[in-house]
């Protein structure tokens, strides 16, 4: 049931929105007075308190302020059934929409700008109310009827009474069919419907009131603010009013490429080989707070070229030893012509020819290093009474030198073997004694010369044999005997042609690797590119490697491709259309494992069996337990709570001892506290209210903890009891509390903001321009007294003090903890001060009863925040308009699930965003 939301007028300054239950708790607490004024959103008027009458429960039947139906070319009056479908949505009333995370942003966005006409105090969402628990039944209670049950209506706001006069008045005379202004015409808008379908132009329309950019302030009429307020509240409810009892869009993720991460995981689990690119790969783009966002996961072509080397390096690596045993039978050969010699010699009918001294050589790639044979043949003119010398060279070093004492009509094989390290080596063949003479009274030996008919290069000799050929190795023995399952020729099954060994192995390679069952062309073509290799002398174990580099390059690999369809039901395509088996097994395997589904997940999509008896609920529960259930923590977690970046936070060593063995303990000591409540499928509230936590011996000794039992060293981790002290959940870490700080001191509105942003998902507005820094001294002296103390001067600049009403004293409740997470009883000399109140005059004395405070009144806000981010990254896009459907359900399960970690990962799960995608040609705007 939608529950409407409220503004609140209080000693000329407006607050909100608040929802039902945070007016009624308001008013029953004292915070509002009789002679307070509200209005609810989407309409005109203001009310006073004192003629609400406060029901609970009353519910939406029996509201009797419902306002009626919104009209701007119809009348009110016209028949619903009568009006087109598009008409029927502007119906819905406009003052109860669901409270959206857009709905959260734009009325910090609001409040930031009118504060430049001294009318708003910016006000959080999330500090304003001292309710919201967050259950579904306290959410539908609503501020009811209007005294005695009988008053009139309140005036909801209309196209054609409030809005239209406002585009004619600030907008039309430049945003016109004739000027279009930035390509941008207001004119053609006659209803909300016309708003409604036209929802980016909106999006954008909103923005630039909301920052002030229009109308621009050089222009003679600007609006007032509360011309602003309304124009943009009701062009957010309109956009907004969202029917979620009808077909709802689950949206369309963007093709995405596999990040870093999730490449590097997928090689390991389809090759048996841990791949690290982060050297080589360019740092994946970050998007909505994730690196898996496909909208920002692009390709260029230097990443291109990276995965192609990537393909043949991991191959390479695969087929080391192996293949190169193949090689030592089959060897390598340079012919004659192929060789280099830049000086004394050319190329003369296939051969190369050194007419004097000089040197023949081939620059050979050793994969493995190892014993190898070299084989020189040649053939030599006599010159001067003797045959020509021919020095054998490795890397220059002479390492046997012969006598090439025939002709050519039966050129001599000269062969050495040598220990060849790995690497590019220059394999050669020197002419040492060159005779030219031509008065040398025998005519036939004027001129000696030496001929090189090839260098033939095989090995390394010394490696263990390769299986019998033929034989289906062990899939645990190496990443080699796992992906060869077949040979030529394979015995006790008839002869395998190379063609039919190369499908028994490319076939179940290609399709895990493309992540759905590998199509007959497809297949074709790799076996294909054997037959290829085959046909130029190379084996065919060379074979498979190039058709599994080929594979390794395909989009359908780097890419998570979905196939298009037509959506199940043609009446309402932008319900979209549930995704196939192997689709919904790649959503769950990489939202989980950051990897490709394991072979449970693929037995059971191939038997179309993923969602039947409760499969998909087994395999999340399995998914979580496993191992690779880690991926999670280290990836959402580390991204959520932003621990990833201590890898860039440098404290200033001047003021704190820090070293890289503390900023990896304290990244580890947060992710463990994640894993830990994942593990034990504990209440996502232990995030923030966890009496425990996990310390090595460096991090119990700056955090000062003494008698720590079972610490051996910085590699051991132990979980510790935090009651008794003033540290609680992961607000306390030391890692949170460093990446919000400054690098020589602490700072409350970074700490405030990350609290208000990550934790409950109500941002302050953007920092006003040129707000100067907060002074550190003054006349060349340090500034005496606290930070809370120093900062004072700042707050009191008029487009300052609104959000450092909302974030400081968030910040200030954590400054017992310094810049580098250390507990603390005094800053610069003086007592530190951590007590503070919220906006809604919620009292606390630090940070562990303001912490108690968000765990009892605001956890619905923080679970709704949770559920949000770990949607968006679940997803690979950012939420839109349309899932606060998806997400109110998803928040109801999780607290009809205790709000634990399993019910939060299986409401995505069985979301419909998570389920469904829209088709390509369903319009998004």
């Amino acid at each position: 049931m939608p529950q409407s939301f409220w503004y609140v007028q209080q000693t000329g300054r407006t607050f909100g929105p608040y929802s039902d239950a945070d007016l009624r708790k308001m008013v029953a607490s004292g915070r509002l007075r009789p002679d307070d004024r509200v209005r609810r959103r989407g309409y005109s008027e203001w009310t006073p308190v004192g003629e609400l009458n406060l029901k609970p429960n009353s519910g939406d039947a029996k509201r009797q302020g419902k306002p009626a139906k919104a009209a701007s070319t119809q009348s009110v009056a016209e028949d619903k059934s009568a009006k087109p479908a598009t008409q029927q949505r502007q119906a819905a009333p406009p003052a109860e929409p669901r409270l959206t995370f857009r709905q959260r942003l734009l009325p910090a966005l609001v409040i930031s700008n009118v504060i430049c006409f001294g009318v708003l105090l910016a006000v959080g969402t999330y500090v304003a109310v001292s309710g919201n628990s967050g259950s579904e039944a306290e959410a539908a209670d609503d501020v009811r009827q209007v005294k005695n049950d009988k008053p009139a209506a309140p005036q909801v706001s209309t196209f054609d009474r409030d809005i239209q006069p406002l585009l004619k008045k600030y907008c039309l005379d430049c945003h016109n069919d004739k000027k279009h202004k930035a390509g941008l015409s207001l004119e053609k808008f006659r209803d909300a419907d016309d708003v409604f379908k036209a929802r980016k132009t909106w999006e954008l329309v909103i923005k630039m009131v909301n920052t002030h950019e229009m109308p621009p302030e050089d222009e003679e009429a600007l609006p007032t603010a509360d011309e602003r307020l309304l124009l943009t509240d009701w062009a957010r409810a309109t956009l907004d009013n969202i029917d979620c009892d009808g077909p709802v869009n689950p949206g369309r993720v963007t093709i995405r490429r596999l990040n870093r991460v999730e490449y590097r995981n997928t090689i390991r689990d389809l090759v048996g080989i841990d791949y690290e690119p982060t050297e080589q790969f360019p740092a994946d783009d970050v998007g909505y707070g994730y690196d898996n966002i496909g909208d920002v996961l692009s390709i260029s072509p230097l990443l291109m070229e990276k995965y192609l080397a990537a393909a043949e390096d991991i191959t390479e690596r695969v087929f080391e030893g192996r293949l190169q045993q193949v090689i030592s039978e089959a060897g390598v050969k340079y012919d004659g012509a192929d060789l280099r010699a830049p000086n004394g010699g050319g190329p003369s009918n296939g051969e190369m020819r050194l007419h004097s001294n000089g040197e023949a050589y081939a620059l050979h790639d050793v994969k493995q290093a190892g014993e190898y044979v070299i084989r020189f043949q040649a053939w030599g003119e006599r010159g001067g009474g003797g045959w020509p010398r021919m020095a054998l060279r490795v890397d220059n070093r002479t390492v046997r030198e012969v006598e090439v004492d025939t002709t050519s009509r039966k050129p001599k094989t000269f062969e050495i073997k040598v220990k060849l390290d790995k690497g590019r080596r220059r394999i050669g063949a020197a002419f040492t004694n060159d005779f030219y003479d031509p008065r040398y009274r025998n005519r036939a030996e004027r001129d000696r010369n030496l001929t090189v008919s090839h260098i033939h290069i095989a090995g390394p000799t010394d490696l263990p044999k390769r299986a019998p050929k033929g034989e289906v190795v062990n899939a645990d023995v190496s990443p080699y005997d796992r992906l060869m399952v077949a040979f030529p020729g394979a015995p006790g099954k008839g002869e395998l042609s190379p063609e039919e060994a190369a499908q028994q192995i490319l076939k179940p390679f290609a399709t895990r690797a493309f992540r759905r069952p590998v199509t007959p062309k497809e297949l074709e073509r790799l076996v294909a590119l054997v037959g290829l290799v085959m046909d130029q002398g190379d084996p065919f174990d060379r074979g498979i490697q190039l058709a599994m580099q080929g594979v390794l390059a395909s989009p359908h690999f780097l890419f998570r491709i979905e196939q298009d369809r037509q959506p199940d039901d043609p009446k309402h395509p932008e319900a979209g259309y549930t995704i196939g088996d192997f689709e919904l097994a790649t959503r769950l395997s990489y939202f989980i494992y950051s990897s490709m589904p394991d072979q449970e997940l693929f037995d059971l999509a191939a038997r179309g069996e993923l969602r039947k008896n409760g499969n998909l609920e087994k395999q999340v529960r399995r998914m979580l337990a496993d191992p690779r259930g880690q991926a999670l923590v280290d990836n959402f977690g580390g991204q959520w709570l932003q621990t990833r970046n201590l890898a860039t936070v440098e404290p200033d060593p001047k003021h704190f001892k820090w070293d890289e063995k503390l900023r990896a303990a304290m990244e580890r000591e947060t992710l463990m506290l994640f894993g830990s409540v994942m593990r034990d499928d504990a209440s996502v509230l232990r995030f923030l209210d966890a009496d425990y936590t996990f310390v090595n011996a460096r991090l119990a000794q700056h955090y000062g903890m003494k008698d720590v039992q079972g610490l051996d060293g910085d590699d051991k981790f132990v979980r510790v009891s935090l009651k008794g002290t003033p540290r609680r959940g992961v607000l306390t870490h030391g890692s949170v509390l460093t990446i919000t700080s400054d690098p020589n001191r602490t700072s409350p509105v970074k700490r405030g903001k990350w609290v208000l942003e990550q934790v409950l998902g109500t941002p302050p507005p953007p920092a006003p321009p040129n707000v100067p820094p907060l002074e550190e001294e003054e006349d060349g002296k340090p500034l005496k007294g606290t930070l809370r103390q120093r900062m004072i001067a700042h707050q009191v600049r008029p487009d300052c003090v609104s959000c450092h009403e909302r974030m400081d004293p968030i910040g200030f409740a954590f400054e017992h903890f310094d810049a580098v997470g250390r507990f603390r009883e005094k800053d610069n000399g003086d007592p530190i001060d951590s007590t503070g109140k919220l906006m809604d005059g919620r009292a606390f004395k630090d940070a562990g009863e303001l912490i108690s405070l968000f765990v009892k009144s605001d956890k619905g806000l923080y679970v709704r925040n949770l559920s949000e981010q770990m949607l968006t990254y679940a997803l690979g896009r950012g939420l839109e308009y349309y899932d606060q459907c998806a997400v109110d359900k998803i928040v109801g399960q999780v607290a009809a699930g205790d709000n634990r970690f399993s019910a939060l990962v299986l409401a995505i799960v069985n979301s419909d965003p998570f389920q469904k995608r829209t088709g390509k040609d369903v319009p998004h705007e």
